[in-house]
């Protein structure tokens, strides 16, 4: 379970598991001005809808991801590990024909109305975006079997928002260091 570890003014350290609590604990630190995570109710409803629709996806792909490793890893039985493969091929296919189509259907109507700027019509940036670039450069890097590279092409302001997020300077600079060096 991700933990965000938060120091307080006094020293004390609390921590708060799960990185969509986390995500909206930093979202709303940086306070309206910054618009991740707004104080209004409406706006965070709003964003708040987005990150669940976003969640429904994360939920299978992480199981998805868990059913390839369970069950003694490369040292089970073959007939286990034939069983394993198919379950995650079955569960990365209802990804791709049902999760993306609904979930991914719904967030493109969002983005449209910001001309895909982000999913908030007014074409600020929230959490929600940030958390849709993430799941977008997962889905679409060509790591996962049985999801293909071009899984979110009939979605193009989703892709344009997970660009834009991506391009920002900051994160640029985060995945410059964070990533390792590609091979020559």
């Amino acid at each position: 379970m991700p933990v965000l570890e938060v120091v307080g003014a006094d020293g004390a350290a609390s921590f708060v598991p799960q990185s969509g609590a986390a995500l909206r604990l930093v979202g709303g630190l940086a306070g309206d001005a910054a618009g991740l995570y707004p104080s209004d109710p409406a706006a965070r409803h709003a964003i708040d809808a987005a990150l669940d629709c976003l969640g429904e996806v994360g939920a299978t792909l992480s199981a998805s991801i868990r059913k390839g490793s369970e069950g003694g890893g490369d040292a089970a039985p073959d007939d286990v590990k034939a069983r394993r493969a198919d379950e995650q091929r079955r569960l990365r296919v209802a990804l791709v024909e049902q999760d993306l189509p609904r979930v991914y259907g719904h967030l493109e109507r969002l983005a449209a109305r910001s001309g895909g700027r982000a999913l908030a019509a007014d074409g600020a940036l929230t959490v929600a975006d940030l958390s849709l670039a993430c799941q977008a450069e997962t889905l679409t890097r060509g790591l996962l079997d049985h999801v293909s590279v071009g899984c979110l092409e009939p979605y193009p302001h989703c892709r344009a928002i997970r660009d834009r997020v991506l391009a920002l300077p900051e994160i640029v600079a985060w995945r410059a260091r964070a990533e390792p060096p590609k091979a020559a």
